[in-house]
């Protein structure tokens, strides 16, 4: 009896509020379930119309529970951001969304290492490559990428890059251009390389994009010999076309622990070739993540391949060895003694974490952007296994007989000095290669391992 009495004198309650807001002279309130307002906070570089058309949230819009989870995913896809936090309050006028942001740092290198190679001008002789690069991912304050590269010692190059999304739209556009200079390993040849490339791409649902470029190429091979040409010089002009996928479903870009990747890149010069052969070019790369026996634990692997239809010749060449193919050996080792078309790599590494230190707080830079505040950093171990192969002919690259196959394993363990706040690591690797002069079935390891040091970990 109370309960109905409870009832009906909340539903005649109700029902007076109605009578009176229908019976005011006041204009009625905006729908609550429309935004009128956006606020965003914590962008000191990013835009604040850049911050809205990723978010695709807009005042006027409809207002729904999924709107701010979309809106907070797109914001930490472009990876600009530490973290990302959405919230709303209803108000009279309709809902009040917040959008609070904490920038990463976007000045940062994002190449740094070295290469050592075994044969200069055909010849056993140890030559060396230093590169550095620096990127700053939020250009202007708008999501572009602008990056820049130096190579110094016996390959000397430099190179720049720019890429810029159409916000809101899902279309995007690069553009960039390298110079080298650096002496073959076979041939008693200095390569002079100019080569540039212009892209136009779209992002794709399923965490997928595609882009298609034009990649001009001029290279300059000097003969030492004058008994192999008359002039001592020959020139080559290219023009490749590149039809590019990516499908991402990894956890995170930096340090993944879940999920795969999987990337074609389908290229060709039949649009024009001057003194080098034609040819179609697919190159695929596969990286899968998984929980190793502890949490902590990852387990990695990659996956690569080159095939092509066609005998490239000796400017297009393929080579593996060191990081980024065949660690344990050094650069370009493989594909020496005769011109490989096509190759093969399988990379797995059981990642451990051995060191965390306690969040380190810069005084002074703290002051600056507030991730100096709480830098986290640790040591990582890793057990790797590295197996690669480069042949002749695609027949080949599965063949088991074959005088035209050059192969290697490498065996080892390194080290990764990880700091989750700047998304960057530090990595040295010891590994012992297999020696490719022994006779198949017999496994034998090079006296001297090899060491390699790089910065991030290529997959």
């Amino acid at each position: 009896m109370r309960r109905d009495i409870q009832l009906s004198f909340s539903i005649l309650t109700n029902l007076l509020i109605a009578t009176y807001s229908c019976g005011s002279d006041s204009p009625s309130p905006a729908p609550i379930d429309t935004i009128s307002t956006i606020i965003i906070s914590g962008n000191r570089v990013t835009k604040t119309e850049t911050v809205q058309y990723i978010s695709g949230m807009y005042v006027g819009m409809r207002y729904d529970s999924l709107l701010l989870e979309k809106a907070r995913r797109r914001l930490k896809e472009t990876d600009l951001f530490f973290k990302v936090d959405l919230f709303s309050l209803q108000t009279t006028d309709g809902r009040r969304v917040y959008i609070i942001l904490n920038e990463k740092l976007y000045l940062l290198p994002y190449d740094l290492g070295g290469e050592l190679f075994s044969y200069q001008y055909g010849k056993k002789k140890t030559w060396a490559r230093f590169r550095i690069g620096m990127e700053y991912t939020n250009f202007r304050g708008k999501a572009e990428a602008l990056r820049g590269s130096l190579s110094l010692w016996d390959w000397r190059s430099i190179g720049f890059g720019w890429y810029k999304p159409f916000l809101p739209s899902p279309y995007y556009f690069s553009v960039g251009a390298s110079a080298d200079q650096l002496p073959d390993e076979v041939f008693p040849i200095h390569h002079s390389i100019l080569r540039g490339i212009l892209t136009l791409g779209r992002r794709l649902p399923l965490n997928s994009r595609a882009d298609v470029s034009i990649m001009p190429l001029v290279r300059r091979r000097l003969m030492y010999d004058s008994k192999l040409t008359d002039t001592g010089i020959v020139k080559v002009y290219e023009a490749f076309s590149l039809l590019r996928w990516r499908t991402d479903f990894r956890d995170r870009f930096f340090d993944p622990t879940d999920g795969w990747m999987l990337a074609f890149d389908l290229r060709t010069n039949v649009l024009h070739s001057e003194a080098a052969p034609r040819y179609i070019q697919l190159y695929s790369d596969v990286r899968w993540y998984n929980r190793g026996l502890l949490p902590a634990h990852t387990v990695a692997c990659r996956l690569t391949s080159i095939l092509r239809d066609n005998d490239a010749g000796v400017t297009h060449r393929l080579q593996l060895g060191g990081e980024g193919s065949i660690r344990g050996y050094s650069r370009s080792q493989f594909g020496i003694s005769f011109i490989a078309n096509n190759s093969l790599t399988l990379s797995t590494e059981y990642r451990f974490p051995l060191i965390r230190f306690p969040d380190m707080d810069l005084f002074l830079l703290n002051q600056f952007n507030s991730v100096f505040s709480a830098i986290t950093y640790r040591i990582d171990g890793a057990l790797i296994i590295d197996y690669g192969r480069v042949t002749a002919t695609m027949k080949e690259l599965f063949s088991a007989l074959s005088s035209h196959i050059e192969s290697g394993t490498g065996l080892g363990a390194g080290l990764r000095i990880v700091t989750p706040t700047f998304e960057r690591s530090v990595c040295f690797d010891l590994v012992w290669g297999t020696d490719p002069r022994t006779t198949r079935g017999d496994l034998r390891f090079l006296k001297r391992p090899m060491w390699h040091f790089y910065l991030d970990m290529f997959f």
